[in-house]
């Protein structure tokens, strides 16, 4: 399908396909992330849109059970209802999600995940594990002596992967895994996690747990008195979950991602300013997964405008080496994935202190 301004058989306003988490465990994140994706919109419109058309959001929830989420986004497919879908899920919805889509549309997926993905049409913008962390991981031992590590997360495709990298970085660097547990989506109670790390006392427990279960356990864990010895590491920790867990709770709580509202970057001072102008001081936080939604939307438009077609091979190839400028910085795209300068930080109240940076870094 050619994009011209000539061609009647597109319609004045192109629908965009925003799957985000409005409900589930996820769903403390979907407020951000909807805000990001208005605010891109209404600034890619104000610019003339894609080509010359006007784009259009429709919000689909991410946070229901993959097979719910693929067999909507099949359906919404069948009566044409978006030509480009934008994602910030988890995995588990992305590999559903993929199955339907079965390269027909132009698909960014722009929040952190366990990287390898390599289906046609998936534009992947967030960090995987080799850039998370391969770098922090030797960062951490040699700078706050971490090498005993208890390793923690939701029971699905990315905390194992993710894990499994961890498990690979911390034996290179002479470290050991004490152990390694998985929760399901429906248990609440952490208590006996949080007992077991505290019988194994390790150097840094590693936190892939998803959006409230982080919360419950950063709370748990800080009454039990944990904060003060055992160091906690995620690489999904963003300003809402401190929001949620309390600033007690989160005290000395350690992250790594390509972005924090911190960042001295104008393109990122121009976004936070954006971002309050529209939605005021008390908007939910900024953070790294609202702020992708943002950037999956920026980098719709400039792959389109590019290929000058929603056409998959021509999509496809405009991607490679695809320039754009985000609040993250100047990034490019090789392979369907992004390079990036990945940041190592600490939760000082309800924000995040950034302690060490690492430049351009691979995502494989």
């Amino acid at each position: 399908m050619k994009l011209r301004d000539t061609d009647m058989s597109l319609p004045d306003v192109i629908k965009v396909g925003a799957v985000v988490p409005l409900s589930g465990q996820a769903g403390l994140y979907g407020p951000s992330c909807c805000n990001c994706f208005r605010l891109a919109a209404e600034e890619i419109n104000a610019k003339g849109g894609i080509l010359g058309h006007k784009i259009d959001l429709v919000f689909i929830d991410g946070g229901q059970k993959p097979l719910d989420v693929a067999n909507n986004i099949r359906t919404l497919m069948e009566n044409n209802i978006f030509t480009a879908l934008v994602g910030m899920h988890d995995s588990d919805v992305r590999r559903a999600i993929i199955d339907v889509i079965d390269g027909r549309i132009p698909y960014i997926y722009t929040p952190t995940y366990e990287g390898g993905e390599t289906a046609k049409g998936v534009f992947l913008l967030g960090e995987t594990p080799a850039q998370q962390l391969k770098p922090v991981i030797p960062w951490l031992q040699e700078h706050r002596d971490i090498s005993r590590w208890y390793l923690i997360g939701n029971d699905y495709c990315w905390p194992h992967k993710l894990h499994e990298a961890a498990r690979s970085y911390i034996t290179e660097t002479g470290g050991c895994v004490l152990g390694e547990r998985y929760v399901n989506e429906n248990k609440q109670d952490l208590n006996a996690y949080v007992s077991e790390i505290a019988e194994l006392n390790p150097d840094c427990v590693l936190i892939s747990l998803v959006g409230s279960a982080s919360v419950a356990f950063n709370r748990i864990f800080h009454k039990k008195g944990l904060s003060k010895e055992i160091h906690r590491f995620g690489t999904l920790v963003e300003e809402n979950t401190l929001l949620a867990s309390g600033a007690a709770a989160c005290r000395g709580l350690l992250s790594a991602s390509s972005y924090f509202p911190d960042l001295d970057d104008p393109q990122n001072q121009h976004f936070i300013q954006a971002y309050k102008a529209k939605f005021g001081k008390n908007a939910p936080e900024l953070n790294a997964l609202s702020q992708s939604c943002y950037e999956g939307m920026i980098f719709l438009q400039k792959l389109v405008g590019q290929a000058k077609s929603l056409e998959m091979q021509a999509l496809v190839n405009a991607s490679e080496g695809l320039r754009y400028q985000s609040a993250r910085g100047d990034m490019e795209m090789h392979a369907f994935h992004v390079s990036k300068n990945v940041y190592l930080a600490e939760a000082k109240g309800y924000d995040f202190q950034i302690l060490a940076r690492f430049e351009n870094i691979s995502p494989y």
